[in-house]
This record gives structure tokens, sequence and C-alpha cells, in this order.
């Protein structure tokens, strides 16, 4: 051999001995004792070979021969064992920097915002970081005290009431929902996401992310609430009432819904006369008292304006007649008193069902809309259930309605003329007016016009086609008076007189020539300022009568101070009069009446000559009605006439 190898083996030797030096003074922290005394172990060996190696080079003759074969089997280990110092090395410092990175990830994880919770391959806690002990109270030890008994503390939530809370996180099959429940009692509602372990964590089987949606959940349940109730009155409000059916209808143990529409009659007059604050006031009244007559399984909503809905789970038709008549009689039995205010008002109520077999929430809402409609049209402070007949009624009102519409537009009409004849003389006084149409009747069409906003137009139609009667009339040498009926909703309109009073001067005719004839109901409407537009009308020479007397409130207190010449006694008192004590003693008490408020009399729907007679003897002044002729057209009046004063000449 050469010294080169000699010179290389010492180096060898001093290498292992700087390494051995190295490895067990200046990097004993890092190796554990079992490490140290191998890596140790392996120095000297190679140590020792190199020794053996250079003490053969320098031809060391004692024991030459069994050293150099010790030697020779032990220079084939010497790579193997280097290579193995070589991964213990290595393998070393990996172990230490993956146990830092992972001290380093735990200690991140434990101090991260948002909670973490790890679990074993049995269930247990065994991470819980610093925000997870905060929001629920319970420190590390005590989750892991727990065991796999955690469901005391975390409450699986139904999968679909995550989904809204968590939209800002992307949806993944590793997401839910759990309510937890602090050390304190208090309630946390916790989202979790469970994360793929692309690495293991030495005792951890999973680890799951938490998010306290509490907050979220709290805000969101409050602008729930909000969207579903009513600020005034704090009663659920119209989408509450949609809901709440839907969700009935969904239910398999409901079999019958009803729906009860409640309207407060009059409530835009309160509303504006009174001022808005006494009309909430008296919305917030009225739900009171309405919310304690209900009982489980009843909802009262405001729907809007001064409407309520009240649903009903389950129930009879009898039962919920008689909680509508409770609610009748509580919104009526006392004056509510609000703001210094005694208001009086009533409610008109319309009611429907729904059977499991027909459930539709369109279908119960329209329906329960209609009957209160129709209970409204029957007068107010009533009710209403809906009934396939009430519903062939309601159809057939509209499309008369659009009959109607079509009418006016086409002035479809026809006036008729019933004579006026004076007892006392024989002689033709006057005609009514009465307007006649092929498809209704006027007692049907003529509230529907009113209703529809559709009177005025034909109120005007009737005044001026009666005008060019008088005028065409009195162009073949006859002078007739025509009475023209005022309706309700005309009569109390602004300024109406002037508008007649123009039309008339138009055809160039005299006052004397028009009468108007109104209801007694229309003028109890507002006393003061119906006598005040009679009197109006009288003044420019109109003669007005009080038609139907006795069926209202007949009073002398108005009489005595209203303008009228005539008051003509309906007919219900006249059908019976020669039969009747009873209303032979009503008619003849309000002849006389009357004639002593210097006044006259016209007994309407006079048909037999015994009403006649005993009418003459109650000194009546004036008849109509069959007796003498039933109602006729332009033409057929005018030939009838002519008999009539034939007839009449001696």
């Amino acid at each position: 051999m050469t010294d080169a190898v000699v010179i290389f083996d010492v180096i060898a030797a001093v290498a292992c001995l700087i390494g051995l030096y190295f490895y067990v003074s200046r990097q004993r922290s890092s190796l554990r004792v079992s490490q140290r005394y191998v890596m140790a172990g392996i120095i000297c060996l190679t140590f020792a070979i190199n020794a053996m190696s250079a003490y053969e080079w320098f031809n060391l003759e004692s024991a030459a021969h069994q050293i150099e074969s010790i030697n020779d089997y032990l220079q084939v280990l010497q790579p193997i064992l280097w290579g193995l110092f070589v991964y213990i090395f290595i393998q070393v410092n990996f172990t230490k920097r993956l146990t830092q990175s992972i001290e380093m990830t735990r200690n991140v994880l434990h101090d991260m915002p948002v909670m973490l919770r790890a679990l074993n391959a049995d269930g247990t806690i065994v991470s819980w970081n610093a925000k997870a002990q905060r929001i629920s109270g319970f420190s590390h030890e005590e989750m892991k005290a727990l065991g796999d008994d955690i469901s005391t503390v975390f409450v699986p939530y139904p999968p679909e009431q995550l989904e809204p809370h968590l939209k800002y996180i992307s949806h993944t099959d590793g997401m839910h929902l759990s309510k937890m429940i602090r050390k304190d009692g208090e309630a946390r509602r916790i989202a979790w996401y469970t994360t793929e372990q692309s690495e293991r964590v030495p005792g951890w089987s999973k680890w799951e992310v938490g998010i306290d949606l509490t907050k979220r959940f709290e805000y969101q349940d409050k602008l729930e609430q909000m969207a579903m109730t009513d600020s005034l009155t704090e009663l659920p409000n119209r989408r509450y009432l949609q809901s709440q059916i839907s969700q009935l209808m969904s239910s398999a143990t409901v079999q019958t819904i009803w729906l009860v529409n409640i309207d407060l009659d009059n409530f835009k007059i309160i509303n504006e006369t009174m001022g808005h604050s006494v009309g909430d006031g008296l919305l917030i009244e009225s739900a009171h008292r309405i919310t304690s007559l209900l009982s489980e399984g009843m909802w009262l909503c405001r729907t809007g304006g001064d409407e309520f809905g009240l649903l009903i789970e389950g129930g009879s038709k009898d039962s919920v007649e008689a909680l509508v008549l409770q609610i009748m009689s509580a919104m009526t039995c006392s004056p509510f008193d609000i703001a210094d205010n005694k208001i009086t008002t009533s409610v008109s109520m319309g009611g429907a069902s729904s059977s499991r077999s027909l459930f539709n929430e369109a279908d119960l809402i329209n329906n329960s809309e209609t009957a209160m409609y129709a209970a409204k049209a029957n007068g107010r402070n009533g009710y209403q259930f809906y009934s396939d007949e009430l519903s062939q009624e309601i159809r057939r009102e509209r499309q008369l309605i659009e009959r109607l519409t079509v009418a006016v537009a086409d002035s479809s009409f026809e006036l008729f003329y019933q004579p006026q004849i004076e007892l006392s003389s024989k002689r033709l006084i006057g005609v009514e007016a009465l307007i006649r149409w092929s498809e209704a009747p006027p007692s049907e069409f003529i509230p529907l016009a009113e209703k529809n906003g559709l009177i005025n137009q034909i109120s005007e139609w009737v005044l001026k086609t009666a005008c060019q009667q008088i005028s065409d009339w009195r162009d073949q040498g006859f002078e007739c008076k025509v009475s023209i009926n005022l309706s309700a909703v005309q009569f109390y309109q602004a300024e109406f007189d002037l508008m007649y009073a123009d039309i008339i001067d138009s055809y160039n005719l005299p006052p004397d020539l028009i009468g108007f004839e109104i209801t007694e109901g229309t003028l109890i409407r507002n006393i003061d300022d119906a006598i005040a537009t009679v009197s109006r009308l009288s003044d420019r020479g109109f003669e007005i009568s009080l038609d139907d007397f006795g069926t209202g409130y007949s009073s002398f207190s108005y009489l005595k101070n209203l303008p009228a010449k005539t008051i003509k006694i309906d007919k219900s008192f006249i059908d019976d009069l020669a039969t009747s004590d009873l209303d032979a003693n009503l008619v003849s008490g309000m002849i006389s009446m009357v004639h002593s408020l210097d006044m006259k009399v016209l007994a309407e729907g006079v048909e037999t000559t015994e009403q006649l007679q005993l009418l003459k003897q109650y000194q009546c002044d004036s008849v109509q009605g069959f007796v003498f002729s039933e109602a006729k057209n332009a033409k057929d009046f005018f030939e009838w006439l002519q008999v009539f004063e034939a007839e009449a000449k001696p």
C-alpha cells in the first residue's frame, strides 16, 4: 500500500473523532439517549477500523496476522457503516424539523380565530383550541374528560337549517350544524367544517373547524320576524298568514283550515275625520279585542289597511260561526276609547274553508275575501260564509257589471213613465221617470252602478233624457211634470245641484216641470247636509218629494225642517191596506201627520179599487200604481194619456 492510503486512514480516524465530539457534545439535546449511544458506537467502530488499517501499514509485527484477518472483514463493512451513519444523520435532522413543524402547527391551530376540535379514532376530543375554550366555557382537559360522550355538549341540527346561514362558505359534504351547550347552559349555534387530512397528525383521526353563527342566526331570525310582523299592531302580517296556510296544508295531520276575513266598517271615514293617529289606535285596540277571544290553533294577522285575517286550524262551521258572532259582539259591545274619542264601529266578516282533498291556498284566500265583500254589500255589520251559490252570485254580478259598463257607454237604457193622479180631481199631475234595462231590473243594477262608480253617468243620462222628452211633449202641446229619483251617492256630491240646474237650463225648461225624489234613507245619512241641499233645490224652483216614507227613520224633527212638498207612502204599507187594520191605521195616521205639516201625500203601489177607495177616505192627495197604469215607455204613455183624458171628460 502507498503512503496515501495511510494518510487517508489517518484523516478518517481524525474525522471520526471530530464527529464523535460533535454529536455527543453539540447535538446532545436533539438526540435521544439511545441514538447518541448508537452514533457513538458506530463512530468508535469506524475509528478502530481505520486505526488497525494504519497499524498494518506501519508493519506492526505483533499480532500482525490476527489483526490483518479481522481488519479485512471489517473493511468490507466500513461502507455500510458509513451509509448507516449518513442515514441516521439525515433522519435525525428530518425528525427534528418535523417535530418543530408539528409544534408550530399546533400553536397556530390553538390560537387561530375559529374553533378547532380534533378527535381520535374513538371519538374522543384530543384537541380543543383556545377559541373553542372561550366560546364553550370548557377547558381542554374538561372536553377530553367527556370521552366519547360529547352528545351532551353537541346537539345536531337538521341539515336543511344549515344552508341559509353558510352562503359565504363553499358548500361541501363535510359541513354540518350543531347546537353547542355552553358550560353555563347557554346554547350556541356552531357550523362545523370537516377537513380532509392529506398528512396524518399523530393521534388525530379527524379535525374540524367551527364557526359560531349564533349572532347570525339571531340577526336573521330578527329580520325574518320583522318581515312577518305588522309594525303597528305587532300581529303577524299577510306574508306570515300565507306561510302559515302553506305549512298547515303540508301537514299530514291537518284535515280542515278556516280563513275568516275581518274588515272594519267605515274605517276610512274615521281615519280621515279624526286623524291617522286615532285610526291607528282603533286598529291596535281592535286587534286586542279580537285576540282575547282566540285559543290554540288560531292566528290573527293584519293583512293590510283595515283588514285582518283569522286563520283557524280544524273546527266545524258551527264552531267558527260561534267565534264570528263573539267577535262581532266584542267589537260593538262598547265604544273604543281612543285619545279622548268614543268611537263606535262594527265589522264585516267573510269565512271560507278548505279540506285536505281540496287544499288550495289561493282559493282559500280569494273565497274568504269574496265572502267578506258579500257581507259588506249586504249592509255591513254582518258575516257571510263562502258557498258555491255565493260564488255563482258573485260571478253573475261581475258579468253584470261588465255588461252594465257597456250599456252606460252605449246609453242602452230606456225611460218609462208612470202617471200620478190627483184623487180629488182625477187629473194627471205628473209622472215618475223610471229607468229600464233589458239585462236586469233597477233594484239589481242601480246598487251595482253605485258601488262601481257608474251612477253619475246613468243619472245624467236619465236627467237629459227626461228633459228631452219634456221638450218633445211641449212641442206637441202637452206639459207634464216629470219626477226623477236621486241616488244617495249623487245627492251628497259637491255642487251636484248646480250641475243639474245647468243641464235643465240648456233645454230651456221651467223648473216647475222637474221634480226630484229623495229616499228617507238618503236623508238620514247626514240630516244637516241633506236639508241644506234640498233647500237649494227648492230655492231654484224644483219640487222635492220624500220617497219610501215610513221605511226609514220617520221623524217630525227633520220633516218640519225639510222643504219638501210631497211625502210618498211606500207600497209596503199599501199592499195590505184593505185587509189589515194595523196597516190601515198606520196609513191613516201618516196622512194626518203629513197634512199637519202642510205637505201633500202620494201613495205608491196602489193596485186595487178597494185600496183606492180607502185612500180617498183617508184624504190622500194623489196616487200612483197599476190601478191607473203601469210604467210605460214614452210612446205607450202618450197613447194611454189620450185615452185617459178622453174618459175623464164629462
